[in-house]
């Protein structure tokens, strides 16, 4: 079916972006490395490359999920396809700087966890699904 071939595109953008020169997603600490300059290899701006391929993976996936009626993120539709990639690695930037001060464990996470992943969060703190009311339980 249509969706099944779109949930397969989706997912090999997903891994083909999260596949950076080393074979393996970049893990949120080799991303602050980089970002921090202490990276040999890499620049600090070469992330903005890399967020721009996890974005466009998520991006896709997302809108599959939409349109199945299982929603990652609730992204308005006009901007899908104009995302700013320079506004969401500052944000998300400011969230791994905020974890990595509030969460004991950050370091274990850090080394565990991929960008992906650390971007997915983001995104669905950025733009939530409004959830329904719960009903209330008739008596009975």
């Amino acid at each position: 079916t249509d969706d099944m071939r779109r949930l397969y595109a989706a997912l090999a953008i997903l891994t083909a972006s999260n596949v950076p020169l080393l074979a393996e997603a970049m893990t949120i600490d080799q991303y602050l490395s980089v970002t921090r300059g202490e990276d040999e290899l890499r620049t600090p701006d070469s992330v903005n490359e890399y967020l721009t391929g996890v974005l466009d993976a998520l991006l896709v996936l997302g809108d599959f999920n939409r349109r199945s009626g299982e929603p990652l993120f609730c992204m308005p539709r006009q901007d899908l396809l104009n995302y700013d990639v320079i506004y969401f690695r500052a944000t998300l930037d400011s969230m791994l700087e905020q974890m990595e001060r509030d969460m004991p464990e950050f370091d274990t996470l850090s080394r565990t966890r991929s960008i992906g992943l650390a971007s997915l969060q983001l995104l669905n703190v950025l733009h939530p699904c409004e959830t329904e009311p719960e009903q209330a339980e008739a008596p009975g």
